[in-house]
């Protein structure tokens, strides 16, 4: 008898961190999409963290396709000038997640498959983040200092709870960002996998994606810390 695929399953992927630093802010994210079939699942690589260039606005998505139909929503809002001013922005985000939700009423994913849609928004100008989680009565949360969605469950976020500070620079926050992605893979191989920042550093954005040369000492030093933790907990394995 074939196994029966089990439709209500929530299969965790995407993991994400948001930072404000001293002198602008930071997004992290692992690169691996999981896209569900009836039978099987498949993967790939691509950019989860999104920047129109043109309106300044960078925002990152995790769940499946709704969240990020409703990210891109809110994008071509600002873009054409709908966000007067940062005290409209809850309520905007709200009808936006809101008029996303009714437009997904046939959307099986709706229903069959749970998932905690959540966007993050870095509007030009502002010292803070702006989370948009899109249900039937989407909310909106004002971030003024971090913040890690996607697998919520991933213990790698340890990492952001213990050693985050609002006293230090984007370049000081990136290895801690990098960090927490890589462990996340580690935690959650399946589901998590790559690495991409994208950071406003003095009003300036920089884009390190998945394969950029700025990354690969990250990576490394990932990996000597994780292994230094290792040797000085004497967990080193003995021949």
């Amino acid at each position: 008898m074939p196994q029966e695929y089990c439709v209500d399953e929530e299969f965790p992927v995407t993991l994400q961190v948001a930072f404000i630093a001293t002198d602008g802010w930071l997004f992290a994210s692992d690169t691996l999409e999981t896209n569900r079939h009836p039978q099987s699942r498949t993967t790939r690589h691509t950019r989860k963290i999104s920047y129109d260039r043109k309106s300044g606005l960078v925002w990152l998505a995790c769940g499946d396709l709704i969240s990020r139909r409703a990210a891109d929503d809110v994008a071509v809002a600002y873009a054409g000038g709908e966000f007067s001013d940062e005290y409209s922005f809850p309520a905007k985000l709200r009808e936006i997640g809101d008029n996303r939700w009714r437009k997904e009423a046939d959307n099986p994913a709706r229903k069959e498959f749970p998932s905690f849609r959540a966007s993050i928004f870095a509007f030009p100008g502002q010292s803070c983040f702006w989370g948009l989680e899109v249900e039937a009565e989407s909310h909106t949360t004002l971030i003024e200092d971090k913040t890690v969605i996607g697998d919520r469950g991933n213990s790698a976020a340890f990492f952001s709870e213990q050693y985050y500070s609002t006293e230090v620079t984007v370049k000081q926050l990136i290895p801690l960002a990098a960090h927490i992605i890589l462990m996340g893979h580690h935690r959650q191989s399946a589901g998590v996998d790559g690495l991409e920042i994208v950071f406003s550093e003095k009003g300036e954005i920089h884009e390190w994606r998945r394969r950029s040369p700025a990354l690969e000492q990250y990576l490394a030093l990932s990996t000597a810390l994780d292994s230094e933790i290792r040797t000085r907990l004497g967990l080193t394995e003995t021949k």
